[in-house]
């Protein structure tokens, strides 16, 4: 029965040795402990996402704008004014 449990027991380790060499394990706390490396990687994908957010808010935005003024909402009064200040501010 004990050498049963012995053998099962290293089965299972086998297996999580397996499992842990298979998702590098080792390179991901290397690189958890290099700071600099850390913190490039982030300012980058914080960088893209910024320019990712502005890009998407711009496309958005010309949208919303070319909808608003091909469905003829631009004779709404309210709306009319607010583009009317934007275009004046922009231009």
């Amino acid at each position: 029965m004990l050498r049963r449990k012995s053998s099962r027991l290293t089965e299972l380790t086998d297996k999580l040795i397996y499992v842990l060499e298979r998702i590098n394990l080792t390179d991901y706390i290397e690189y958890l402990e290099n700071t600099n490396k850390l913190l490039f990687t982030n300012f980058l994908v914080g960088l893209a996402r910024g320019v990712g957010y502005a890009v998407g808010f711009s496309l958005l935005g010309a949208v919303i704008i070319y909808v608003v003024i091909e469905t003829g909402m631009v004779n709404v009064p309210a709306i009319n004014e607010y583009l009317k200040n934007l275009l004046n501010a922009l231009g």
